[in-house]
């Protein structure tokens, strides 16, 4: 079956994406995670003036993660608690939830450094239109 997974690299260069956006609408706003992140009131305030919200103060705290990446412990049961079958249901019977949310372990993907490295390159040219094309530092999706 086909997974949007599958064309993860070429969902990644933003350069031609961007500008699509750009080229078809009169006001556009980019938002970086990585400015979000550092400063979510400033951008969170950018943001709701940009849509012309009328707001009192902006308070954003980000500070609790709520879509950390999922490991499975025990690939055989997660492989089973992924069948048709038991996806559906562990929607609707709390013990099968219970059983998925125990065999998934809570942490980072470790990346390969060979296949870091080939994205980096991959990128690069991508990256650099890009920070052209909006007018922002984009350095911090370079590899130093």
């Amino acid at each position: 079956g086909w997974w949007w997974g599958y064309q993860y690299t070429d969902v990644g260069f933003y350069f031609s994406q961007v500008e699509a956006y750009l080229n078809h609408f009169s006001q556009v706003k980019i938002i970086l995670t990585e400015n979000l992140s550092a400063n979510p009131n400033e951008v969170m305030t950018s943001l709701l003036k940009f849509l012309g919200v009328k707001f009192q103060s902006a308070n954003f705290s980000y500070d609790q993660i709520h879509n950390e990446t999922n490991i499975p412990e025990n690939r055989i049961l997660h492989k089973l608690l992924n069948l048709r079958y038991f996806r559906g249901a562990s929607r609707r019977i709390p013990v099968i939830k219970s059983l998925v949310h125990l065999i998934e372990k809570r942490n980072r993907l470790d990346i390969d450094p060979s296949f870091e490295r080939y994205l980096y390159t991959l990128y690069a040219s991508d990256i650099d239109r890009l920070e052209a094309l909006i007018n922002q530092d984009l350095s911090i999706w370079k590899k130093n």
